[in-house]
This record gives structure tokens, sequence and C-alpha cells, in this order.
């Protein structure tokens, strides 16, 4: 579980560092614009959440208890989850 956090934080830590983060508007409705490029996405409910907590929090560790905790999932499911999103944020953003 560690070396999934521990890369997830790396993502997480560059996406904050060039900004990235920082450029996406997200809508209550799950809309993501993407103000450097242009683009926009749909996300799902949970996808959403995640984001929010992604641009709101710098610990990923941190993001990872939050999300087992409101969706009731163990740490191992979370830690999986909080990566396999920060991959796919990265493909789309870096």
């Amino acid at each position: 579980m560690n070396s999934v956090i521990s890369e997830s934080s790396k993502i997480h830590r560059q996406l904050r560092d060039q900004g990235r983060l920082t450029q996406l508007a997200v809508s209550d409705s799950g809309f993501l614009f993407d103000a450097n490029s242009g683009q926009s996405y749909a996300l799902n409910s949970s996808a959403s959440w995640l984001l929010r907590e992604l641009i709101r929090e710098d610990d990923t560790d941190e993001i990872v208890q939050h999300l087992a905790q409101y969706f009731g999932l163990d740490a191992s499911r979370a830690s999986l989850t909080v990566d396999h999103f920060l991959e796919q944020l990265a493909r789309y953003l870096l």
C-alpha cells in the first residue's frame, strides 16, 4: 500500500506544483473544465468528489483516508482508487 500512496503523492505533488489543479473548474453536476487546454470532461459523482479533494487537500494520504471513510472502502481499495485516478489525471493534464 505504501508504494501506491507514494506514487500517488508524487503525481499529486507534480499536478499541484505545476499549477494544473488550480486551472480546473468542477461544477456540482460533474462537469470539469480545464482552463489551460479548453477541454471539458464529464465526471461521475465519485470522480467529482475525489477531484475536489485533490484540489483542496495537499496530503495524498489524507485523501486516501477521507475516501475510505466517505465511501466505506478499505484502505487498500481507497489507495488503489486514488492512484488510478491520479494516473488518469496525469495522462490528460501533464
